[in-house]
């Protein structure tokens, strides 16, 4: 009994040739099929939801940062794609915020710390949400952050494009209790 696979008229060292230039090319394929362009636009529409708690004064601003990460590895750090900010925001207003496919390419490079350039399709991007009521430019006790328990759901994959990129997404804010006041930038 003979195992391993056969290719009649082919020696063994042609077939590994054969095989490494099928899967280089099929790779520089699935990399040249990459969104990495200022074309590309990746948005995100939300609004906040009808809660007392944003009720806000003139000199209320929310913050939206937007995180990637390789969403191929495990319990890993992200980097910063966009910070984004509305005065006075408004519970009854849709909003969105966007990023370019060149935003994500500096992003994942940054995240990777080389030149190198990753697929956007291993991309994956997070959300948070704060809102300095006061306008103090600090983020401290009485200010907004995300509800957990009521966004669970905060990562979207890039490719194929998730419900977060193209439905609204309603955001649940808390009041922020304790701790140390932090810099709202």
């Amino acid at each position: 009994m003979h195992t391993g696979i056969q290719f009649p008229g082919f020696s063994a060292a042609f077939a590994r040739i054969y095989f490494v230039f099928i899967s280089l090319t099929f790779s520089s394929w699935v990399v040249a099929q990459s969104e990495f362009s200022s074309d590309s636009i990746y948005q995100f529409k939300y609004q906040l939801a009808n809660t007392s708690f944003l009720i806000a004064p003139d000199d209320a601003r929310l913050h939206v940062r937007i995180y990637a990460y390789d969403h191929r590895l495990a319990d890993v750090s992200a980097v910063v794609v966009k910070d984004a900010y509305v005065d006075r925001p408004q519970s009854d207003t849709e909003y969105q915020v966007a990023f370019t496919g060149e935003d994500l390419e500096r992003a994942l490079q940054q995240y990777h710390g080389s030149d190198r350039i990753f697929s956007d399709h291993d991309a994956g991007v997070y959300l948070i949400w704060t809102v300095d009521i006061n306008g103090d430019g600090q983020i401290c006790e009485g200010d907004l952050r995300i509800d957990y328990n009521k966004m669970p759901d905060l990562f979207y994959g890039i490719q194929p494009r998730s419900a977060g990129l193209d439905e609204t997404v309603t955001v649940y804010l808390i009041p922020l209790q304790g701790g140390a006041c932090r810099s709202f930038e």
